[in-house]
């Protein structure tokens, strides 16, 4: 008998890992991704596809939905973003965006319902759709990456996608303009959720990624070939309506709706500042590197990035996730070195580093004394920075009226910092 049931086994295994094989049970949703209705195209270089997001429930039925969030990923050797829109309503959309991936880039789609229950839906919801230009010839898909439905108490429904199958091809080729039969449905309009108001004093501010003790401008990047006129980059219209409060989703496991610098985290989320340490966590208490925070700065004023832009900092080499942002955060005149050869990318950042960089992008610089009591610990070079930042209120002492200057920013600080800066401009 036990012979029988090892083969028995054996076989259900075997036939889970056979290709459109189906042993487990369906899933509650299907993400399904087409263009133009189809799911395999041909789109000439030049030529934009529009992919549209569409959301099914596969026994038909209506659903609950509070919150939805899907990653698309697209090659960006084949492919560059152009804009994106989301049709559903009653709630607040975080998308489009884009994030970095070590395969090329996401599309991020995301909404929370409005109501604190979720709205009742129909069985097939068209989400969205956006726009990528082709870029050369080849074959490349466009997949969904990783998505979740959640219902009212943040359990999430289970899910299935596909993917669409692209041959983009020499000249241009007329596309199918995609004609949506589904229309968002919109229920009853409800109160927001209400939520406590996280305590904004929040662990006394942020850190700063990118300043040494010496203010001196020594290391100059390395200038890079401009690019063609065909390889000119364009700027990417993203669509990021943002909630600015009575946000209420958990999107990781690590900043729950009542720490004292949700609002902050979430919004920065939202905007595409921020990303977290995994999926699900943010790892809110652990300290920001330089290099990190050089690149919070860089998206919040949105400088020119060159991907392939070098520095003559050899501990800040071509081709690290990081170089771009610090040689752009270096040429703006806020970032500086430890020394002309080291910008020692992977020391934590201190709190008069973070005034000091972000000082000088804003150019507030007071002339006033600092009041706290440790100021004698405090740089000369950070000092005017310091009380420029505090006097504006982008960054707080502590309840001993200490500012404690070197000490180590957390991700959780620094993301209040940047959102407070963000807010006022």
């Amino acid at each position: 008998m036990k012979k029988y049931i090892s083969l028995f086994i054996i076989c259900c295994m075997f036939l889970s890992l056979m290709p459109g094989t189906a042993v487990f049970a369906a899933a509650d949703f299907d993400f399904i991704l087409k263009s133009g209705g189809q799911s395999t195209v041909t789109i000439g270089v030049g030529d934009e596809i529009t992919v549209e997001f569409e959301l099914v429930k596969n026994d038909g039925a209506s659903y609950s939905m509070y919150s939805m969030q899907n990653e698309i990923l697209y090659d960006t050797e084949y492919f560059d973003y152009v804009q994106g829109s989301i049709n559903v309503e009653n709630g607040f959309k975080y998308g489009f965006r884009k994030l970095e991936s070590s395969s090329g880039a996401k599309v991020l789609i995301g909404f929370v319902d409005s109501s604190e229950n979720g709205t009742e839906r129909s069985g097939r919801t068209l989400v969205g759709s956006f726009k990528l230009k082709a870029k050369k010839t080849g074959n490349s898909s466009i997949k969904n990456d990783s998505a979740y439905v959640t219902k009212s108490d943040l359990s999430r429904y289970s899910s299935s996608y596909s993917d669409i199958d692209a041959e983009i091809v020499e000249g241009s080729i007329s596309t199918p303009t995609p004609v949506p039969s589904l229309q968002p449905t919109s229920g009853p309009t409800a109160k927001p959720k209400p939520t406590s108001k996280p305590d904004t004093n929040g662990g006394g501010g942020g850190g700063g990624g990118g300043g040494g003790g010496n203010d001196t401008n020594t290391a100059t990047p390395k200038p890079t070939a401009a690019p063609s006129a065909s390889e000119a980059p364009t700027s990417e219209p993203i669509i990021t309506p943002v909630p600015t409060s009575g946000i209420s989703v958990q999107i990781f496991d690590d900043v729950e709706t009542g720490y004292w610098a949700y609002d902050d985290i979430m919004e920065l989320y939202y905007a595409g500042i921020v990303n977290g340490d995994s999926p699900n966590t943010f790892l809110p208490e652990n300290n920001i590197t330089r290099a990190e925070f050089t690149k919070l700065v860089a998206l919040l004023f949105e400088f020119e990035v060159d991907e392939t832009a070098e520095t003559n900092f050899v501990d800040v080499p071509a081709g690290e996730w990081y170089t771009p942002y610090i040689a752009a955060a270096y040429n703006e005149g806020i970032v500086t070195g430890y020394s002309e050869t080291n910008f020692e990318p992977d020391k934590n950042v201190s709190r008069q580093e973070m005034c000091a960089i972000i000082g000088r992008k804003l150019n507030i610089v007071s002339d006033k004394e600092t009041v706290f009591t440790d100021s004698d610990e405090i740089e000369d070079y950070a000092k005017p920075y310091v009380q420029s930042m505090t006097e504006a209120g982008f960054i707080k002492g502590y309840d001993d009226n200490t500012f404690r200057p070197f000490e180590n920013a957390t991700r959780a600080e620094s993301a209040a910092v940047i959102n407070r800066v963000k807010k006022s401009k």
